[in-house]
């Protein structure tokens, strides 16, 4: 019952966290995007560190529910500027790529947690938001004033 309870809360906390972060987009443009790698491979880094203790983990997964919203505006927000001539192709793209990203993310997560290393599993995580943070300095200099 608790496990559900938290799929609950972090299911309403990311609905919340697309519209929030939508917000902050429009008020600073790019900042919270160049950030936003940054600020998720730190929670997920602390969630990775104490998984065991259960209150802590609780606000660390509303945390991570939070960002994980966001993540659907910034690849949304993304696409749709970039392609604006075409707005049903940007969604179709963003929902391919969206679900695309789910599944081989579920499948490598799998593997690893198949093999019982739960530490490699954090460790390609935060690589992972590692390497998208020169992607997002690339979009941000390059195309600044795409909105």
């Amino acid at each position: 019952m608790n496990d559900l309870i938290i799929l609950v809360a972090n299911g309403i906390v990311a609905v919340c966290g697309t519209s929030l972060f939508g917000y902050f987009i429009n008020k600073w443009n790019n900042l919270p995007i160049a950030i936003y790698p940054v600020v998720f491979a730190v929670v997920v880094i602390f969630l990775g560190l104490g998984i065991e203790v259960p209150g802590y983990t609780f606000v660390l997964l509303i945390i991570f529910g939070l960002l994980d919203g966001s993540m659907h505006t910034i690849s949304q927000y993304w696409l749709s500027s970039s392609i604006r001539e075409a707005p049903e192709f940007a969604n179709g793209a963003y929902l391919f790529i969206n679900n695309m990203n789910r599944a081989v993310g579920i499948f490598i997560g799998g593997i690893f947690v198949d093999a019982g290393s739960g530490l490699l599993l954090l460790i390609t995580s935060v690589t992972c938001f590692i390497l998208a943070c020169p992607t997002a300095v690339y979009r941000i200099r390059n195309f600044p004033n795409l909105r």
